[in-house]
């Protein structure tokens, strides 16, 4: 009888320990997913900072590590008593803890202007991070600060991606989201209804290219003539507004000139890439030629052959 019972504790033991091994494990794959929450939170808290014009600091995190321990502490009882009936008692207790823990570094990033530069350019390009008082119905990112709102539309989620990785994760080369640009030439510049003041340095303007392009939501990347990179935002014209995808030649921009570096007249006959949100130029895939293909699977037949495996 008391093996009995030894096995029976024992067995309610190894369940409670292999369940809690099991969702330690879950745990685990969640770090991640917490590293991207550091991350994502650190570049909103900076571009709203950046926004209000508040210093902000950018943080370098590295050796993340994830500790988490299970303690399972308890026992089992038996106890027999001989009177006018035989009564037993199986005492059988069991306590389970957890404690986790991630650890990491963080530093200052004190030698890369050229990142708080782009935070300071995303913060105040029209289109990138707006600014209201009610909270947006579908925003890509949203974060309230004192009664506002600040929030990133989902169109303007590549531009943000770029910002994080290439910023925040000190990565050299991002690939560029979406993957392939429409290179056009900017062929008419005119300034829309310059009576309106949409605010002190930015300008509203109507861009005409010398080709096509789907209609969509999208970036506009250049250099101006000393060499900078601009950055504009465009999209489909507000009057007799065309649907998403029909191809169309002029666009809606709207830009600070103070920190892009171009007025309207500058943007005349430059070159640009326009990278659409919705409907990127699909770049094609590099193929091997077939003839190289034929021949890496011929050496493997070769290979199995002289080893006596048998081709499945």
């Amino acid at each position: 009888m008391r093996s009995a019972i030894a096995l029976v504790a024992v067995g309610f033991l190894l369940l409670t320990l292999g369940c809690q091994a099991t969702s330690l494990a879950k745990k685990e794959t969640h770090l991640r997913d917490r590293v991207n929450d550091l991350y994502v939170d650190q570049a909103m808290d900076a571009l709203v900072r950046a926004k209000t014009y508040q210093p902000f600091v950018i943080m370098d995190y590295s050796d993340f590590q994830f500790t988490g321990t299970d303690s399972i502490g308890g026992g089992a009882g038996f106890g027999y008593e001989h009177a006018s009936i035989i009564s037993r008692t199986f005492n059988l207790s069991a306590a389970a803890e957890r404690k986790e823990l991630i650890g990491f570094s963080s530093n200052p990033v004190v030698d890369r202007n050229d990142m708080y530069k782009s935070y300071m350019e995303f913060a105040h390009t029209p289109g990138l991070l707006n600014v209201t008082s009610q909270r947006p119905a579908n925003p890509y990112l949203c974060k309230e600060h004192c009664g506002t709102y600040y929030w990133i539309p989902c169109e303007a989620a590549p531009v943000f991606m770029t910002l994080v990785m290439k910023g925040s994760l000190m990565l050299e080369t991002v690939p560029q989201v979406p993957i392939g640009a429409y290179e056009r030439e900017i062929l008419h510049v005119e300034e829309m209804d310059p009576s309106i003041d949409p605010g002190e340095g930015i300008v509203t303007a109507s861009i005409t290219f010398d080709d096509l392009i789907p209609a969509s939501p999208g970036t506009m990347i250049g250099q101006t003539s000393g060499g900078k990179t601009f950055r504009i935002r465009i999209d489909k014209p507000s009057v007799e507004s065309p649907n998403d995808g029909e191809l169309i030649g002029t666009f809606e921009a709207q830009w600070n000139i103070d920190i892009q570096g171009t007025d309207v007249g500058q943007l005349k006959g430059q070159v640009v890439r326009v990278y659409s949100d919705l409907y990127p130029l699909e770049e094609p895939e590099e193929r091997e030629p077939l003839d190289e293909v034929i021949g890496e699977l011929k050496g493997i037949r070769t290979l199995q052959f002289l080893q006596g495996g048998r081709l499945q």
